[in-house]
């Protein structure tokens, strides 16, 4: 006695993702993994997909990768069509028009429903065909696996200080254009200078006005090697009354001048 196959059970919804010419493969992919989610999600096949091509059997991303596809358009009923996606910009919808014009037609009177994706929002457009045809809270669930939560923070190391530490480091940094004396940040945190003095040798060992030098150095090399900021607009940015105050500071630390950084290690 023969064994019937197992057969795949018919999607409730079947989509057609019609690959243009110049295609975003990131777009057909987002959508697609959109429904293979919910799939899973729901527990039945509740999406099903194929690929179609204007003709052929593979179709052409922008970027160059050609995707298999499951069946090409002129060999495709339009009127058995449940649901057209085009995928691809306005330009190259053109290609359908002008090459299959009968079949382009056919699809639009085929009672289909009809979408369009790009190079952008793909993702956000089958989340919302799974929230009216499952709801929010389906969509959600899927948005939360397409979407994952960004990875948290690792502790910065201020979390280790007294709070009143943190609190006058996290004032220095956000002062570095006009730095505070040490009597001022000393009396923002409710503590005398000495008191202040010893925090920062005890955690930091270095002065408070050692350890404000240094971040707005630090501020200033950012600056001279990730922007276009002239050397002078660099030094007042961080704090310097003087290009020659904040040249003669800067090589002190960094072993070289800041017109130097600016223009490379090459620079004489």
């Amino acid at each position: 006695m023969t064994t019937a196959e197992p057969q795949t059970p018919q999607a409730e919804r079947e989509f057609a993702f019609l690959l243009l010419p110049g295609f975003s493969l990131l777009g057909f992919a987002g959508a697609v993994e959109v429904l293979r989610l919910s799939n899973a999600h729901l527990g039945r096949a509740a999406y099903g997909w194929r690929r179609v091509a204007l003709e052929g059997d593979t179709a052409q991303a922008a970027c160059g990768t050609c995707v298999a596809v499951d069946a090409a358009l002129n060999h495709t009923r339009p009127g058995a069509l449940d649901t057209v996606v085009y995928c691809g910009d306005a330009p190259d919808q053109t290609a359908l028009q002008d090459r299959l014009p009968d079949i382009a037609a056919d699809i639009s009177q085929s009672g289909a429903t009809i979408y369009t994706i790009g190079r952008s929002g793909a993702i956000d457009l089958m989340l919302n065909r799974v929230a009216r045809d499952h709801g929010a809270e389906v969509a959600g669930a899927v948005a939360a696996q397409v979407f994952p939560p960004p990875e948290p923070e690792p502790p910065s190391i201020k979390d280790s200080y007294p709070p009143k530490l943190a609190a006058v480091i996290t004032r220095m940094e956000a002062s570095l254009a006009a730095p505070e004396s040490p009597a001022r940040l000393a009396a923002e945190a409710g503590l005398s200078v000495r008191q202040l003095e010893r925090l920062f040798r005890r955690y930091l060992d270095r002065s408070p006005k050692r350890y404000y030098m240094e971040l707005r150095l630090q501020q200033a090399h950012h600056l001279l090697t990730q922007s276009d900021m002239p050397v002078a607009e660099v030094a007042h940015a961080c704090g310097f009354v003087s290009p020659s105050h904040f040249s003669k500071c800067y090589r002190t630390y960094f072993q070289t001048t800041p017109y130097r950084e600016r223009v490379g290690p090459g620079a004489k």
